[in-house]
């Protein structure tokens, strides 16, 4: 009998809410998306992410030759850095993949794991701030299967966001406690989470304003401090040397945790200069119609073709859902709620985040955000969404948690609480999974793989570069994407490198490629890049082209021009005879389009590349003419060989065209970047021109070498 008593209170005690509330996300929402044959995502991002995922893998196994230069878009350098890294969370989908499991399986099973924190540190974190099992479990299950939450699902990067409940409640227990070891574990959480996904890492800054503003006005209002002291009681109290070395450790571990997670990020923007403007970010600003959108609801807007309007329409389904509308107005209308202060916190912190990044008319306050690094790295900012559900969550669950123990109410307010929660989930899974078939996603690189070894039946080498190539004078399709993350997925299967490539961003100039000149203006690009940065030339020969498609290619020009001509004595390239070569080779930047037997600089410097022979006394001749009306003023035309100072020359309205010739040292390295600048005649001038908007313009007409090889020049 003690027994039967023991394990009846066991089962008394289990907590069934939140189990109840998980396994109906797990059975009715996860598990279409992870079995019976189907995958998370789709067959761009979701395939995307797993290349991310598997390269991490294969680094960390000593596979790869290097996570910085995945090699994709080869030879361009930094790759990995276009995008999310997944350094975050890479090893949980690693220990799938080290226990045996294929690709694909590791990939739901990366994804699964994602679901499940994020429901138990929401649990956890609403636990802590005062709900209920009921309240905290349901809580939980919007945090995770709302349904702006699931239309994201396609973007599987973002799954991770455990780290945004984990990071409120210790920013909280900071302003309570003002201790530091509070402070730095929020701190060390958010650089969790910004390890996790970048995206979510700059929305969560919002989030943690908000909740600080909200912290403030309360103080504000319910204590005697000015805002000036309010302001003060933010910093931490006086601790012993003991708190703050462990504060100090904690935040010595996030900064390295977000110094390794951003570091390839980092690299790939100063090399690229990535940074998104004002017309592509406003783009994917929510706006008032967001918020009633949900085109993957079977039950509320089933047409999603009702907002095509509005710019990147299918990442603004931003409807809550009901009840979760319902419980936000509740909370707004009766002081009841509003008077805890969690939930005050919370609706300051949505509200901040709404009123933030909300676009009206065209216009919003996220403008002056967009400045400001990291946030002006984001083209997707409705994806806030995903972060301004914890608050929403936390007041939807105390909403029905306070219906169902309401002593007025009684059985009304529990049959009412029951309702809204059984409608949630019906809502919540009644929806147009985001998935994708397992075979389609093995089959197309299958495909791939046999065309492959069809068209090339030779043995492939680590020096292999698979290129996949479309038909000559065909107009670009938005579905081309998948054949290039086919390219890259067989790519990474067989070991080899590929031209091909889709990301967050892409290289400067990247041609899609149809034709010869196709490819080789983008190995050309990619080695320019190379060298104007200081990074080796990459070794690329005909015979490693493994070009796949329905392109025009003419195999013996690829063999004549893949590699980086040398400049050769007695040979001068001139703009009106070899403008092609010139333009893929020679010019770099600050140059405008090729015409009329010259190309003119863009304003007052510009930089050409060339490769020089190794030996001999060499020197180089340019063919250049400075441009505009002058009648008055003497202008210099220098030139520089990798920073250092050749040869000057003065230029006036008479004479306004010259060879320049300079002799290189012996210890010049074999590629050149030979920078060519006006400088101006005087202080006064060159006031003169920027008051007047004119710029010292020259143009270029021809490059040619001359050799001594007894060592005196010609």
């Amino acid at each position: 009998m003690s027994k039967i008593m023991s394990a009846t209170g066991l089962i008394k005690k289990a907590p069934w809410w939140p189990l109840i509330f998980l396994a109906v996300g797990l059975v009715f929402i996860i598990k279409p998306l992870v079995l019976g044959g189907h995958v998370p995502g789709n067959s761009g991002d979701s395939r995307f992410n797993l290349y991310v995922l598997e390269h991490l893998y294969q680094s960390l196994c000593g596979v790869g030759k290097s996570f910085l230069d995945a090699p994709f878009f080869y030879p361009w350098p930094a790759t990995i850095g276009f995008s999310d890294t997944h350094w975050g969370t890479g090893f949980i989908y690693a220990f799938f993949r080290g226990a045996g499991l294929d690709t694909t399986w590791a990939f739901s099973g990366w994804f699964l794991i994602g679901n499940l924190l994020n429901f138990f540190s929401c649990y956890y974190v609403f636990r802590k701030f005062g709900l209920r099992p009921m309240g905290a479990g349901f809580g939980a299950f919007l945090y995770c299967f709302c349904l702006p939450v699931t239309s994201q699902f396609s973007h599987v990067q973002l799954v991770y966001r455990a780290g945004v409940p984990l990071s409120v409640l210790f920013l909280q227990r900071y302003l309570e406690s003002r201790n530091p070891v509070q402070g730095s574990l929020m701190v060390l959480l958010f650089c969790l989470q910004a390890a996790a996904t970048f995206y979510l890492g700059i929305f969560l800054i919002l989030l943690l304003g908000g909740w600080v503003l909200g912290w403030l006005l309360l103080e504000h209002q319910t204590s005697q401090h000015t805002l000036t002291g309010s302001l003060k009681r933010l910093l931490p109290a006086p601790s012993g040397w003991p708190c703050r070395i462990a504060a100090l450790c904690f935040l010595i571990c996030g900064a390295v945790i977000l110094a390794f997670a951003i570091l390839p990020n980092l690299e790939a923007s100063k090399l690229y200069g990535f940074k998104r403007g004002w017309d592509e970010i406003k783009m994917g600003l929510p706006q008032p119609s967001s918020f009633l959108q949900a085109s993957h609801s079977m039950i509320w807007w089933r047409d999603h073709n009702k907002f095509p309007s509005s710019p990147l329409w299918w990442e603004k389904n931003l409807f809550p859902g009901l009840v979760m509308t319902v419980g936000i107005w509740a909370s707004l209308r009766r002081r009841s709620w509003a008077s805890k202060p969690m939930i005050y916190f919370s609706q300051v912190s949505l509200l901040f985040m709404g009123v933030v990044t909300i676009s009206v008319f065209g216009y919003s306050f996220y403008y002056f955000l967009g400045k400001i690094p990291g946030f002006d790295a984001i083209r997707a900012i409705c994806r806030v969404v995903l972060v301004m559900v914890f608050p929403a969550s936390f007041i939807t669950g105390a909403f029905v948690e306070g219906l169902a123990s309401h002593p007025r109410l009684r059985w009304v307010g529990k049959i009412a609480a029951a309702g809204l929660i059984v409608f949630t989930l019906y809502e919540s899974s009644n929806i147009a999974h985001q998935r994708d078939e397992r075979v389609i996603w093995t089959t197309r690189v299958d495909t791939l793989e046999k065309e492959l070894h069809s068209v090339h039946p030779g043995s492939l080498d680590a020096k292999s570069i698979l290129i996949f190539t479309y038909p000559e004078n065909s107009n670009s399709q938005w579905w081309e994407f998948q054949n290039e993350i086919d390219a890259m997925l067989l790519s990474q299967k067989i070991g080899i490198s590929t031209m091909n490539g889709y990301s967050g961003n892409l290289p400067y100039g990247l041609k899609r490629m149809c034709t010869t000149d196709d490819i080789l203006d983008n190995i050309a690009s990619a080695q320019k890049f190379r060298i104007s940065h200081g990074m080796p030339v990459e070794t690329i020969m005909a015979q490693d082209l493994m070009i796949l498609g329905k392109g025009k290619i003419d195999s013996r020009i690829m063999a004549e021009k893949v590699a980086f001509p040398t400049l050769l004595p007695g040979k001068k390239f001139t703009l009106s005879d070899d403008p092609k070569e010139v333009k893929r080779y020679f010019l770099n930047k600050g140059w405008s389009e090729i015409e009329g037997g010259r190309v003119m600089s863009q304003g007052n410097r510009a930089s050409l590349i060339v490769r020089i022979p190794s030996s001999g006394s060499r020197k180089i001749s340019l063919d250049l003419e400075s441009l505009g009306s002058f009648p008055e003023e003497v202008r210099e035309i220098q030139i520089e060989a990798n920073g250092v100072v050749m040869c000057g020359e003065t230029f006036t309205s008479g004479n306004n065209r010259k060879n320049l010739e300079f002799q290189l040292p012996k210890a010049a390295p074999e590629y050149l970047i030979l920078t060519i600048k006006t400088l101006p005649a005087s202080v006064w001038s060159s006031w003169k021109s920027s008051v007047e908007g004119r710029k010292r313009r020259f143009a270029l007409h021809g490059i040619s070498l001359s050799i001594d090889s007894s060592g005196e020049s010609k």
